[in-house]
């Protein structure tokens, strides 16, 4: 008995050497759905200048990716030393500068 692979074409399984050739061909496209750039504010529909955008700003793109785990090798005498450091200076009055916020009054 001869082995046959079969495919699938318009809901009916057909003999994959006589089966007629899919025509779809794969785009990636520059468009999007409408998005918010955080940087700025402004509202993009082209991948290109939004990554453009990302870059100017300084950021990078995240995707889903894992990213890798920065951590600082201590001791535990030296954490113990870097907490204690903490405590210190906040009770001195220090507060770290607070981060810059971008004006969003358009975004609802």
């Amino acid at each position: 008995m001869a082995r046959a692979t079969y495919v699938l074409r318009n809901g009916k399984l057909v003999d994959k050497r006589r089966a007629a050739p899919l025509r779809a061909v794969h785009v990636i496209s520059d468009a999007m759905a409408p998005t918010v750039h955080m940087a700025d504010g402004k509202t993009y529909t082209s991948k290109s200048q939004f990554r453009a955008r990302t870059k100017a700003a300084g950021c990078i793109e995240v995707g889903n990716e894992s990213l890798a785990v920065k951590t600082v090798e201590m001791s535990r005498s030296e954490r113990v030393d870097a907490i204690k450091q903490a405590f210190a200076m906040h009770e001195q009055g220090y507060r770290p500068p607070p981060t810059p916020q971008m004006n969003h009054k358009d975004w609802s």
